[in-house]
């Protein structure tokens, strides 16, 4: 930035976020909000949900603001951090669980099924992440929680990031799905948001 504030105000739904320019975050506008939508949608509303690559709370805040339910939001990121507990605190929302845990930490309470929760977003969701996680690889933390939440059947929303997507992806995403999971496209989301402006 070279002059004025390094933040922008981002509104979804009744929340707006504060997005530092170093933040990730989605966008294209004719996005984010119908995917913050479709992913409170698709989770169950009561209970712990894991949201891995969190950024500013895009999907921790509304699924938290939803029905008080514990969202365990990961991001390592310090900027999206610094911006994530901002936006928690400004809706009141600041009692959110707040714990760390390093990648190869297999010790941590997200790998384990008796460690109980409503569900898990992967969002964005790269191809090595996805491909790792239809082949059960476990080589870190968000891999092995994922195939946790898999095993214990509970609800995986993966939104893969890359297109366009080969047959091995869709292979990897067939796989997925074969197990329960649900794969959120990102270009669809901003076809549909576009189609009805």
């Amino acid at each position: 930035w070279l002059l004025g504030t390094p933040y922008v105000e981002m509104s979804v739904g009744a929340l707006s976020l504060r997005v530092h320019v170093r933040s990730f975050f989605q966008a294209n506008r004719f996005l984010y909000e119908a995917l913050a939508r479709r992913v409170v949608d698709l989770l169950p509303g009561a209970g712990r949900a894991l949201d891995l690559y969190a950024g500013v709370g895009l999907f921790a805040l509304p699924l938290a603001a939803r029905d008080g339910g514990e969202v365990l939001a990961v991001e390592r990121a310090p900027t999206a951090v610094r911006d994530a507990r901002a936006n928690a605190r400004r809706h009141g929302l600041d009692g959110l669980a707040d714990h760390t845990s390093e990648a190869a930490d297999f010790t941590a309470p997200i790998a384990s099924g008796t460690f109980r929760t409503a569900g898990m977003i992967v969002a964005p969701c790269s191809i090595r992440t996805l491909s790792a996680v239809s082949c059960c690889r476990n080589s870190n933390l968000l891999e092995r929680a994922a195939d946790v939440t898999l095993k214990e059947r509970r609800p995986l929303v993966v939104a893969p990031r890359e297109t366009p997507l080969s047959t091995i992806h869709l292979r990897n995403l067939l796989r997925l799905a074969e197990a329960g999971a649900v794969a959120l496209s990102l270009e669809e989301h901003c076809r549909l948001e576009g189609s009805e402006l």
